[in-house]
Formats: structure tokens, sequence, C-alpha cells
């Protein structure tokens, strides 16, 4: 599942716009990268997010432990 995070310079609340001129290079929303499964054991894969968006979400304190990516 990849992320389903938006990307960068757009607003998380409708309506989904972006400031800039739309660039597919830089502005490819959803993110789509891989996701995370499980950070330090308990499983995150609900949130759907790469280690990027999880980090941004979550803090980097709570980047700890084994970390686990879909294959």
């Amino acid at each position: 599942m990849p992320c389903a995070s938006l990307a960068r310079g757009i607003r998380q609340t409708p309506p989904h716009t972006s400031p800039m001129a739309f660039n597919d290079a830089i502005n490819n929303s959803p993110c789509a990268r891989k996701i995370v499964t499980s950070v330090n054991g308990v499983s995150v894969a609900a949130a759907n997010q790469c280690p990027m968006h999880w980090v941004m979400a979550n803090g980097q304190a709570a980047w700890v432990g084994a970390i686990v990516m879909e294959p």
C-alpha cells in the first residue's frame, strides 16, 4: 500500500490546492512511497504513511526500535 499523505505544498483541508504551479516531479500527490508497517513492534500500517510523513506526524522521538517497512 503506498503512502496516502498529500505531497508538499498542498493544503491538508479542502480545497486541496497548492500555491505553486503543479509540477508532477515535486507535487506528486499522493506521496505514494512505501509505508512503514511497524515501529518498535507496534503496528502503524493503518496510518498508510512513508517514513518521512510518519515522522512528521508523530515526531522523531517516536522513531525508535525496530522499524519495518512494506516489502
